[in-house]
């Protein structure tokens, strides 16, 4: 993927990927074993292009009761040309089910919109039985 673009420019058509992989994924879940209204955790993965984007978009996620982990950006590469900062948060979601994971893809693009950062979607791990 690359980051060459304007990340707080929304972008329409992948903001509608990003829900169709909602559903996508989702099956993909229930397939291997989750189960609907079964508790499950999401990460949602952010990039910003600075220290105070990547740490606005932190504190309005730990704000609305999420885990945060922030890595600043750094120079990488032959052309040593500097990273994206990545933000990971964790969501609990009590009694997972498509709506829920759909209402929360929905909220995280609009928060991405809201502070100038690239929303690049969510992932999860299936609970143990």
């Amino acid at each position: 993927m690359s980051h060459d673009h304007d990340h707080g420019a929304p972008d329409h058509d992948h903001d509608a990927w990003q829900l169709e992989q909602t559903s996508t994924t989702w099956r993909a879940l229930l397939d291997n074993g989750a189960r609907e209204g079964g508790p499950l955790v999401v990460d949602s993965y952010f990039y910003a292009d600075g220290e105070g984007s990547a740490k606005a978009l932190a504190d309005a996620l730990a704000a609305a009761g999420s885990d945060v982990d922030v890595e600043p950006g750094r120079p990488s590469g032959f052309l040593r040309r500097a990273r994206p900062w990545a933000v990971v948060s964790s969501t609990t979601l009590p009694a997972a089910s498509l709506a829920g994971l759909t209402g929360l893809t929905a909220q995280m693009i609009t928060l991405a919109h809201d502070l100038g950062v690239e929303y690049d979607g969510w992932g999860a791990q299936i609970p143990e039985s």
